[in-house]
């Protein structure tokens, strides 16, 4: 019982944390995006658009794949 207990606490309080997080990030945008600047993150992780600025890790092994299909 006690490890459910715990378990549930646990889970609602990382819950709090990623809510705060994003709601943080939501409200204060400019501030957090200084933090993360002051803390030496790249850039594009400061930015809005993080997905289109930051190129993929797999795009230069996605580009010498071939795709064969079944007939």
């Amino acid at each position: 019982m006690v490890q459910t207990y715990a378990y549930w606490i646990s889970t609602a309080m990382l819950s709090l944390l990623y809510l705060s997080s994003a709601g943080l990030y939501l409200a204060r945008r400019d501030y957090v995006r200084e933090v993360l600047r002051g803390l030496g993150y790249h850039a594009a992780l400061a930015t809005q658009n993080t997905a289109r600025e930051m190129p993929s890790p797999y795009a230069p092994a996605a580009s010498s794949l071939t795709i064969t299909t079944r007939n």
